[in-house]
């Protein structure tokens, strides 16, 4: 359980250094390298550890592209390029709306029924963001809130991409049994094509869309090694231990260290908003809990 919570703590100080990263370079390019990065140090580590090349069926290839094009190349592009009009804690304490963006899709496609007490805690956690959503745009000045709003949607979109993405990722590793690193690996590697196709079309290279080479380097480093590397194996293999409820209480955890860390190395303010928004997805979240606690139990008896 442990590890969990350490994902959580080292995931949060992404967003500082990201912040920085996007600072340093265009967001997409940042992202497209470090997946490629990414992709080809757990590539070639499986090869080296194992020795042996690895076949897949077309299910296999559309499920990896399905991975590589909801959560990584959606979610993580989506994210980093908000974090250019956000603060750390705020972009990371929206990304935590996945859960409920979990409830919607499963309401969506009829696999779970959403019961008064869900849909009041779903009620609770949206409406708590709207004072930390809503305070900039209408206190600041016409530019910055104005792309800030926009930096908000893309990271709610990022937040039903990732929820998605889980999904697709949960088929391969559990019903199909393909190794955690296999699926990152080449999910990493797709998604790093996209990023890097998406910053030649959107992007200026001149020659290369990177303005501070050595903090451009640092971050992209550190976010390899931790996210992609560690982060995300962490992530994968909690899927075959914990529950997703339990993964999503641990989970609020994350906003936190997020805000810490930003403040810590950004100066960034920790307003009473953030800690309204953050409470109203604590409630929603346990309103949540206790409604499939008692499903598990009804179905149990």
């Amino acid at each position: 359980m442990w590890r969990v919570f350490l994902m959580y703590a080292l995931f949060g100080s992404i967003f500082s250094v990201g912040k920085i990263g996007v600072a340093a370079s265009q967001p997409y390019f940042l992202t497209g390298m470090r997946m490629f990065l990414a992709g080809g140090l757990l590539m070639g580590y499986y090869s080296w550890r194992h020795g042996k090349r690895v076949f897949f069926s077309k299910q296999d290839w559309v499920l990896l592209a399905l991975v590589a094009f909801f959560n990584v190349f959606i979610t993580n592009a989506f994210e980093f390029w908000g974090l250019q009009y956000m603060s750390a804690g705020k972009t990371c304490l929206i990304y935590s709306l996945s859960p409920f963006a979990a409830a919607f899709i499963a309401y969506f496609f009829g696999t779970e029924k959403v019961s008064f007490k869900k849909c009041l805690g779903l009620g609770i956690g949206i409406l708590s963001f709207c004072p930390l959503m809503l305070i900039p745009w209408l206190d600041g000045g016409q530019d910055v809130p104005s792309m800030e709003l926009w930096a908000e949607g893309a990271l709610t979109i990022s937040a039903i991409t990732a929820v998605i993405g889980w999904t697709f990722v949960k088929k391969l590793t559990v019903e199909r049994k393909m190794p955690h690193s296999i699926v990152n690996g080449v999910s990493f590697l797709l998604a790093g094509g996209m990023c890097l196709a998406t910053s030649l079309a959107i992007e200026t290279w001149d020659p290369l869309p990177v303005f501070a080479w050595t903090d451009f380097a640092i971050s992209l480093f550190y976010i390899v090694v931790i996210h992609n590397l560690i982060c995300y194996s962490i992530y994968a293999s909690a899927l075959q231990r914990f529950s997703v409820t339990f993964m999503a209480f641990a989970g609020l955890s994350n906003p936190i260290f997020a805000a810490f860390f930003g403040w810590l190395f950004l100066a960034e303010s920790i307003t009473a908003a953030f800690w309204l928004a953050f409470a109203g997805v604590l409630v929603g979240l346990f309103l949540f809990y206790q409604e499939e606690q008692r499903a598990i139990a009804i179905n149990q008896v």
